[in-house]
């Protein structure tokens, strides 16, 4: 009996120490080397296509020339409604691209030489009090059939002769080459000075 009893208890105890060693646990051990890496996975799917950006400036083109005494021709007759004094100039680099996706802005230098001169853009139009006096511009593509395709238009609401033009007039043409999936805003770029837009052209180099 004595026997089957300390069998009993040395079962027990060695039972109570298995339990005892599965659930202690040692300190934590050093961390080892890191492994090889593993294969590049396959690549994503594209993300969603972003929304288009706003329409951009490309190239451009400053064209400077002055107008002469000769060079002006009138239009109807001097105090007859309609009357005005026209001048054309050939602009080969108005083509039909620009005319379909750039755009032509254009400049007056009026004033007095040296002292109020300043660069007008164009078109313009000036109230003297009694009658107003306007400065205009007109253009097309360039070709071989119609080679004038820059007009200047100086009329006044009294139908005498032009205050803005009939003599020596230096103009300033801006050319803007867009494309066809980058076409120029025209709207915004109407009605700036030339310092506003000498700005613009600046960051476009």
């Amino acid at each position: 009996m004595k026997n089957i009893t300390n069998s009993i208890k040395w079962q027990v105890i060695l039972s109570f120490l298995v339990i005892f060693s599965l659930s202690c646990e040692g300190p934590e051990g050093p961390q080892g080397p890191s492994g090889p890496q593993g294969d590049a996975g396959t690549p994503g799917a594209p993300g969603a296509t972003g929304p288009q950006g706003p329409p951009g400036l490309g190239a451009f083109k400053i064209v400077n020339f002055q107008t002469t005494l000769e060079g002006w021709a009138e239009l109807g007759e001097e105090g007859e409604p309609g009357y005005a004094l026209v001048y054309e100039k050939s602009l080969p680099d108005i083509t039909a691209s620009v005319t379909g996706t750039g755009a032509v802005l254009a400049f007056a230098k009026l004033g007095e030489e040296g002292v109020s001169s300043t660069w007008t853009p164009l078109p313009f139009t000036f109230n003297f009090g009694d009658w107003t006096s306007s400065l205009i511009f007109i253009y097309s593509s360039f070709s071989t059939s119609e080679p004038q395709n820059f007009i200047l238009w100086a009329s006044d609401s009294d139908n005498l002769a032009p205050s803005f033009g009939g003599g020596e007039t230096d103009i300033r043409v801006v050319i803007l080459y867009g494309s066809e999936t980058s076409r120029i805003d025209f709207d915004s770029l109407k009605g700036l000075s030339w310092e506003e837009l000498e700005e613009v052209l600046e960051n476009l180099n």
